[in-house]
């Protein structure tokens, strides 16, 4: 079946999908807009399972300063969150349970408020 301009631009307008993703979508599913759709979002997810064991190269960095000139955050953002973020870690004692939670319970037997103000992460072998 031969695929139109037209339902190519239909299906990047409805996706975001590169023209010739689109095409090969199109070609695919024999024009139909929704499986065509279904191919491209499977092809998406497939794409995404090996990249993720790939080292982050991009991402943003962000920073905040409160109000008060007292707070303040420096932050990097590139789809590595549990291997970098402190509270979505696993407890050094016990890996059944995040060290968020850890910290809830600390709260909650303490009955005083609990923040962590910064924290370093060391790794044998990596650079500092």
């Amino acid at each position: 079946m031969a695929i139109s301009a037209d339902q190519v631009k239909a299906l990047r307008d409805a996706t975001g999908a590169g023209m010739m993703d689109s095409k090969r979508a199109l070609e695919a599913t024999n024009g139909d807009l929704e499986k065509a759709k279904d191919w491209l979002r499977q092809k998406g997810m497939a794409k995404a399972g090996t990249k993720s064991a790939r080292t982050a190269r991009e991402g943003i960095i962000a920073t905040y300063v409160h109000h008060n000139h007292q707070l303040g955050v420096l932050l990097e953002l590139n789809d590595f969150y549990k291997r970098e973020v402190l509270l979505d870690q696993a407890w050094a004692k016990d890996d059944k349970r995040t060290v968020d939670q850890m910290l809830k319970e600390a709260i909650a037997k303490l009955g005083e408020n609990i923040t962590i103000s910064r924290f370093a992460r060391f790794k044998v072998g990596e650079a500092s």
